[in-house]
């Protein structure tokens, strides 16, 4: 018996899973940081028993809301012109 809320509070892990793997992959501001914390964190969800097992997906959301959105782009640029010089 699960001790989690309502399927339609909750929703369906592995859907909310993909959905943090997207905003990962856009991830250019943390390096290889996101893609390490999504993978710990979908390997701790599927270890976690009820009730404690949303939280490493809590997490992961916390994780990925903190880089979604930050552009690279400045530092890029500056790369490119410093191997150019």
């Amino acid at each position: 018996m699960s001790t989690c809320m309502p399927a339609s509070i909750c929703g369906d892990p592995q859907a909310f899973i993909a959905r943090l793997a997207e905003i990962v992959c856009h991830d250019n501001f943390t390096e290889m940081h996101a893609f390490k914390h999504h993978q710990s964190i979908v390997e701790e969800y599927h270890a976690t028993h009820e009730p404690w097992r949303w939280m490493h997906l809590v997490c992961g959301a916390r994780a990925a809301a903190i880089s979604f959105g930050k552009s690279m782009t400045v530092y890029e640029e500056y790369l490119e012109l410093l191997h150019a010089a």
